[in-house]
């Protein structure tokens, strides 16, 4: 059961206030949210199956060898073609203390610095797309054998960081859920590899406990969608290593935004992102649906949950919708200006559409479904359309 303090603090933070004394209502602060995070009670929740990944994967596989679909065809083919494993093994690993300037005060110092991050990432998942389709094991041995070699160089296990400068933690968030992943993806393929896959489920675990050791306090990086990236991998991670603890890590930020969301599914950290309102509305819900689906593997019904409000993930995704097709809907919600949307141009944004079509009968989804496909993320799995477009 949630505390009175909770809830009262919820309602002075979160309940919808009238338009006219919106620019004189308290902002949410990290301070001021962060004890609602910690609130959350998990203690229910508990791994049950540590061979899921954030699709059935015997089905998927199935399901391709009879795909039709011109355009599934052509993701099929495209995966198909994987990269060499030499290419992948030669990639560079950080430098221990890495730094990367911030994205939105210095983006081309930002761009040259996580270049090593992206191609990291980008090959995870393309390896992991290589495997859902091919005839032997190739890429499932080639992704294991790369995240062995980042194991035993404990990369990305030290990295600068102050509350100042936080991108390079940012950065780390990112590639290891874009590497966990990938493991889930193929590791069913390897029975021969237990002991290395050992090695690397102790460096993930390793490295996902210290990352998110540090809260993101004094900024809302503590409880916003950065705070649903950590628990993205700490979630899959806890699935693959057996550790409860991560697991529950998870399903306290999928709850925490359950809790910090209006009854109508607005969130109030996102809101505060001024002519970014809508962008983050909807980079929040990416990493929500991923985590339903990740809690729903294991036997949760995340889809069903409701936060102090009544908010369900639904209702924050009927949101972020709104906010693709009329980006200004939310400067009645906290947003201002105009909007600045990097989903209408950059497609991985809207990945969370595949998974999310399975879920709910919404005819925006198909229609922007069928306007943006194929849908492709590098660090979500790859090619969602891949993995999720029906045949």
């Amino acid at each position: 059961m949630r505390g009175h303090v909770q809830a009262a603090l919820l309602a002075m933070l979160l309940l919808p206030t009238p338009l006219e004394s919106q620019t004189t209502a308290p902002r949410p602060t990290g301070a001021s949210v962060f004890p609602v995070r910690e609130a959350v009670d998990v203690s229910r929740f508990k791994f049950t199956n540590p061979a899921a990944s954030f699709l059935d994967l015997p089905a998927r596989r199935a399901a391709l060898k009879t795909a039709s679909t011109p355009l599934l065809l052509d993701e099929i083919a495209s995966a198909k073609f994987g990269m060499s494993c030499r290419d992948a093994m030669a990639l560079p690993i950080p430098e221990p203390g890495f730094t990367v300037p911030g994205f939105y005060v210095d983006r081309a110092g930002w761009r040259d610095a996580v270049q090593v991050f992206i191609g990291f990432e980008k090959t995870v998942s393309n390896l992991a797309n290589a495997q859902l389709v091919a005839e032997d094991d190739y890429h499932a041995q080639c992704l294991v054998d790369l995240l062995s070699k980042w194991a035993q160089e404990k990369a990305l296990e030290n990295f600068g960081y102050s509350p100042d400068e936080p991108q390079a933690w940012y950065t780390v968030e990112s590639a290891l859920f874009a590497a966990a992943f990938a493991l889930s993806m193929v590791r069913d393929q390897l029975p021969d590899r237990q002991d290395d896959l050992a090695e690397i489920d102790a460096w993930m675990v390793r490295l996902a406990r210290g990352h998110s050791a540090i809260s993101g306090l004094p900024s809302t990086a503590c409880c916003n969608n950065h705070f649903y990236r950590r628990g993205l991998y700490a979630a899959i991670i806890g699935i693959m290593a057996e550790d409860d603890a991560l697991f529950q890590y998870g399903a306290r930020a999928y709850l925490t935004a359950l809790d910090l969301a209006t009854a109508d599914g607005w969130l109030k950290l996102e809101m505060m992102r001024g002519r970014r309102a809508a962008h983050y509305q909807n980079f929040a819900t990416l990493y929500l649906v991923f985590l339903a689906e990740l809690l729903e593997s294991q036997g949760y019904d995340a889809y069903a949950m409701r936060g102090t409000h009544g908010a369900r993930l639904g209702d924050i995704a009927g949101r972020a919708l709104d906010a693709i097709i009329t980006p200004e809907v939310v400067l009645a919600h906290g947003g201002s200006g105009e909007q600045i949307t990097p989903m209408e141009r950059d497609p991985q944004f809207l990945v969370w559409l595949e998974p999310y079509a399975h879920r709910v009968d919404d005819p925006r989804v198909n229609d922007l479904l069928q306007e943006r496909r194929p849908l492709y993320n590098r660090g979500l799995g790859g090619s969602l359309t891949l993995l999720f477009m029906p045949n």
